[in-house]
């Protein structure tokens, strides 16, 4: 909804919507709001820790969509062989 690919970028709207995508409300997100903070983090903060943790969180979203998607499939054949 920020960009429709044929208009010039809306900065505001972008920053609006941004905060919405998958990416920034995934748990373990690392925020800054200068470029002195974002250099104090990228030196105190474990970053392995944090890749690990987001690597953690990614595989278990992952077996709980295939278990989803797994039984919406099996209720949709299930649902078709009755018809």
């Amino acid at each position: 909804p920020f960009f429709d690919g044929f208009q010039p970028l809306d900065v505001e709207s972008s920053m609006y919507w941004s905060k919405y995508t998958d990416w920034a409300m995934f748990p373990h997100v690392q925020y800054f709001s200068t470029i002195a903070e974002l250099m104090v983090k990228l030196v105190q903060t474990d970053l392995q820790a944090v890749s690990a943790s987001m690597k953690s969180f990614n595989e278990a979203s992952i077996v709980q969509s295939v278990a989803v998607w797994r039984y919406v499939v099996e209720r949709w054949f299930n649902a078709e062989t009755l018809t």
